[in-house]
């Protein structure tokens, strides 16, 4: 399907294997056991996806290989540019291809005329940094640029967009600085067992502080200024998608884009005024859906997890990359328009499967099946104090953004928002773009939230049922799913079966705690909110005194809500 025998395709891993490692690899199957050979096959699928990595005018239809731009191109100085930079698994035609379709279009090669290109690029053998030090590379020294971006291509905008002037606060290069990755839960058990993970988990970081000081170097020495940029469906907080196994997000992501990529392509190849492009826009989709095919078979069979595949690194939820990003500031004048959305509602089999979908792998917060939607706010949109535009709808999700029949609020078409805000004089006063983006900044890394002194210890208790209780290790609470078929039985007083608190209810406490954690060590206290009062108080009491007795000198808060205020009060007495 991708045009090599999988022979060849085995050969060629070898190959970029050997490459990667400076000696020839005889047996793929023993860097394979050091995910080395699934990252090479990956990288060398990823190559059969579009052409080779470049900047391309585009007009619309399919990319041409023999228009790809040299580094420095006189035809990116001057008046300014218009780049689209695709996502995850994906390339420009596959990402836009509705916008040709749309009635924004012939405004926009109005706007631009020749001046309209897009980004080809890796993004599962790259990080976003490598991508943007690509496109970096290419651009004549102050070139002027208007950015639109679809999912993980806004990561790449947003470090297109960082300000590395002296008067920035922070300064970027002390954020470079403090760059790194803490393990996980899970790896931080094996690096105890293997200590030479951690090594590599900290040599990965150093690279990554040597690539983002280039690419600070380049924005400075370049004067590359943004002037317009729309970010689209951007996980620039992560996804949670990727809270589970990189299979789990790969199957997913493949499954919704068979059922949804294409139908933009086929629905405006007709109104579209580049012949072919429907058709084109269509084509590419099922290369696109072959490549993530063949790669989710390859991840699930080397259970490559996500941090091994730099592209995927950049949208796990606790990346580094996001928390830099989030503390940075902008580049002076920009301005940056976010749209965000989440599906919702629907008839009564769509409305399961959102509430599924929002249950099973987002807890309950509103997404666009692929993206949180909380996390398209995230970024530099802060500090750039960005519009915001939120959709809300049966028909809203991460591949509907670029047709003419998914609606902004004043009930245009979002194409045309879109060209209205690359457009305008002052788009801050468009109708669709008057809320300033809900976009605060990413929390602090522990070492600067500490100060000099210790970070303050935080036990948060919740109220009358905003615990999570689990049956029998099946979440009952807060399960809509096994609520509706009858198990709420299961947590009777009278059940034999085994009952526990396992969390806090995120609708009701998550934003909370994730802004207190800021500031504190913030320890989620769930409780059986079934059993009485003073057996709660003891239980939390002996918890307390653990906490006093382990950790000397360190301040100790406690913030309960409702019936937590009592179950404290019951500790106190105990």
């Amino acid at each position: 399907a991708l045009a090599v025998k999988p022979d060849d395709l085995t050969e060629l891993a070898r190959v970029r294997a050997s490459e990667w490692l400076g000696h020839k690899v005889e047996d793929l199957a023993v860097a394979g056991a050091s995910t080395l050979g699934a990252k090479a096959i990956v990288s060398v699928i990823e190559d059969k996806l579009a052409g080779p990595p470049g900047l391309y005018p585009w007009s619309g239809g399919a990319l041409i290989a023999t228009d790809r731009l040299a580094s420095g191109d006189p035809r990116l100085a001057g008046g300014p540019a218009l780049i689209f930079i695709h996502g995850t698994g994906s390339h420009t035609l596959g990402g836009f291809g509705a916008l040709p379709g749309s009635k924004a279009w012939a405004d926009l090669q109005q706007q631009f005329g020749e001046r309209i290109y897009g980004f080809e690029h890796r993004t599962f053998s790259e990080s976003p940094v490598d991508n943007a030090l690509q496109l970096l590379a290419l651009l004549p020294k102050g070139a002027r640029l208007h950015l639109v971006t679809h999912s993980r291509g806004g990561l790449v905008g947003d470090l297109l967009c960082l300000d590395t002037g002296p008067g920035s606060r922070p300064q970027l290069d002390e954020l470079i600085t403090a760059f790194r990755r803490r393990p996980r839960a899970d790896e931080a058990a094996r690096e105890q067992a293997d200590p030479g993970l951690a090594r590599q988990r900290e040599a990965w970081a150093v690279e990554e502080r040597r690539k983002l000081g280039k690419l600070a170097g380049l924005l400075r020495s370049k004067e590359i200024r943004v002037e317009r940029y729309v970010r689209v469906g951007c996980p620039s907080r992560g996804t949670s998608l990727l809270s589970d196994n990189l299979d789990v997000f790969l199957s997913g992501l493949f499954t919704l884009i068979r059922k949804f990529g294409s139908l933009g392509a086929q629905a405006s190849g007709s109104a579209s005024g580049v012949p072919g492009a429907g058709a084109a826009a269509a084509v590419a989709t099922e290369q696109g859906l072959r490549f993530l095919g063949r790669v989710l078979i390859e991840v699930a069979d080397k259970r490559l997890q996500a941090h091994n595949l730099p592209g995927i690194e950049a949208m796990l939820p606790d990346s580094p990359l996001g928390s830099l990003l989030g503390r940075a500031a902008s580049q002076a004048g920009l301005k940056m328009g976010i749209i965000a959305g989440d599906i919702e509602g629907g008839g009564l089999l769509k409305r399961l499967g959102t509430l599924f979908t929002d249950t099973r792998f987002f807890d309950r917060g509103d997404n666009d099946l692929v993206v949180d939607t909380r996390s398209m706010y995230g970024g530099i949109a802060w500090q750039a104090a960005a519009r915001a535009l939120f959709i809300q709808g049966e028909n809203v999700n991460h591949f509907r953004y670029f047709r003419d029949d998914t609606l902004a609020p004043s009930g245009q078409p979002l194409p045309r928002a879109m060209q209205g805000w690359l457009a305008a004089n002052d788009p801050t006063r468009l109708p669709d773009w008057e809320n300033p983006a809900i976009a605060e900044p990413e929390p602090l890394a522990a070492a600067a939230a500490r100060g000099t002194g210790p970070q303050p210890l935080l036990f948060l208790l919740p109220g009358i049922m905003g615990s999570r209780l689990e049956a029998d290790g099946e979440r009952i609470w807060l399960a809509p799913l096994r609520l509706a078929r009858g198990d709420l039985k299961r947590i009777s007083m009278n059940s034999s079966a085994q009952v526990s608190a396992s969390g806090l209810v995120d609708l009701a406490y998550g934003n909370l705690g994730r802004y207190l954690q800021r500031s504190h060590r913030v320890v989620e206290c769930p409780y059986d909110w079934r059993q009485p009062l003073a057996a709660l108080g003891k239980q939390f009491a002996s918890t307390l005194e653990r906490a006093l007795d382990d950790n000397p000198g360190v301040p100790v808060r406690i913030l309960a809500h409702s019936m937590g205020g009592l179950v404290v009060r019951a500790a106190l007495a105990a």
